[in-house]
């Protein structure tokens, strides 16, 4: 459970300056420093997958994680992490842009996949007597 704590902490770093570049300047990524917002979007989202190979993995389970696993996001969410970590020629490979054309809806499904595992971890850390 530390392991995967751990890996979720990763993406919740980038996460934060994600949010404040959002805060800062707005969605906009045709703005001059977009690359910025793209860079950690990018690897929040590619890493989150990662969290999620090992809460399978793991073979762990909450209902409300599990619920918001048993979305079409999830297989996005794969392709993209494949996108950022494997080279392909295309600027906007397909693989990147069919997770961010579920617009609004796919933000708020990985905003809440990342906050829903978080919170699942965060307890069962504190409640583990085993360490």
């Amino acid at each position: 459970m530390h392991t995967l704590h751990r890996y979720w902490i990763w993406p919740d770093q980038l996460r934060l300056p994600f949010a404040a570049e959002l805060n800062r300047v707005g969605s906009r990524f045709d703005a001059d420093d977009a690359i910025h917002r793209d860079a950690y979007l990018s690897l929040w989202y590619a890493l989150l997958a990662v969290v999620i190979e090992g809460w399978s993995t793991l073979q762990l389970s909450d209902p409300t994680v599990d619920e918001l696993l048993d979305s079409p996001f999830l297989g996005a969410l794969r392709r993209y992490r494949n996108g950022v970590f494997h080279f392909k020629r295309r600027y906007w490979d397909a693989r990147r842009t069919e997770l961010l054309m579920g617009g609004a809806e796919s933000a708020v499904w990985v905003r809440r996949t990342h906050d829903e595992i978080g919170r699942y971890l965060l307890d069962a850390i504190r409640t583990d007597t085993t360490h």
